[in-house]
């Protein structure tokens, strides 16, 4: 049985993935928040690397708003993981969850080989790390990770909508024509263990599903909530050319199944909210 370490494991997606990881694989689950691992400490981490090892999932770094510890967290962080692994097992296969944000705006969908232009803080992080991996582990896979969300109204995509409502019963939506690429995190989950079960080395991926107008999800608040609720368009930013788009062509070679659709996720979720509101 493959021998996995998760780091990051208590955050949105962590939660969601050892679930699905813990039916096959022997799980490695240090606790950061018990101070048992600190991926700026690099003691801690050679306490959890061992040589049968075969994949380290690193998902630290996805809610940081503070920048100084943010930066160091996705940059150093990483680095003290490639650093120890080199010298203790360089086959170990290393996941990094990066963004489709490194992108940057795209009129069309990128590809895995697209020109990368970060524009955000966060995704000039991911970027600096992916050269980093580039030119200094054997074996890693780059997973640019689309805008996750699920059921959820505290967490994920979906979040800031349903956080504004509470508070002032306004929905707030800025770029409306622009596109995003959403995939739901059973999903998303699902491409992560497809890629961890993968043989080839150096794979850098897309992890996406629909390629969305923002339009249709307001669209979809609309017909559910008009009557309670403001809908609030900030015009001031909008910006015709911010779409992200993504081909997940690379993802379907490797398996290919019926995703789930954004539009039938919202459509439960507001039908269920909408008899409580």
């Amino acid at each position: 049985m493959k021998k996995i370490l998760v780091i990051g494991s208590s955050g949105y997606i962590g939660k969601s993935l050892i679930k699905s990881l813990k039916k096959k694989y022997k799980l490695i689950l240090p606790s950061h928040s018990k101070g048992k691992i600190d991926v700026l400490n690099k003691k801690t981490l050679k306490r959890y690397i061992s040589k049968d090892i075969s994949n380290i999932i690193n998902l630290t770094g996805q809610n940081d708003f503070n920048k100084k510890r943010l930066k160091k967290v996705i940059v150093q962080g990483n680095k003290n993981l490639i650093e120890i692994i080199n010298k203790v097992n360089p086959n170990i296969n290393y996941i990094f969850i990066s963004t489709c944000l490194v992108y940057g705006f795209k009129k069309n969908k990128a590809l895995e080989n697209s020109k990368l232009s970060p524009v955000s803080f966060y995704a000039k992080l991911k970027y600096k790390v992916e050269n980093y991996l580039k030119k200094n582990a054997l074996n890693y896979h780059i997973l640019r990770l689309a805008n996750v969300y699920d059921e959820s109204l505290n967490n994920g995509f979906f979040k800031k909508f349903f956080s504004s409502l509470k508070k002032e019963k306004k929905i707030y939506f800025s770029n409306i024509k622009t596109k995003r690429n959403m995939v739901h995190m059973q999903d998303a989950v699902k491409a992560i263990i497809i890629i961890i079960k993968s043989p080839k080395k150096k794979l850098i991926i897309n992890i996406g599903n629909e390629n969305i107008e923002l339009s249709k999800i307001k669209i979809l608040f609309k017909r559910f909530l008009n009557n309670k609720i403001e809908i609030v368009e900030n015009k001031m930013s909008l910006n015709k050319d911010s779409s992200q788009m993504i081909s997940i062509e690379k993802l379907n070679k490797l398996a290919k199944w019926k995703k789930k659709n954004i539009k039938s996720t919202l459509n439960k979720i507001l039908k269920k909210y909408e008899k409580s509101f």
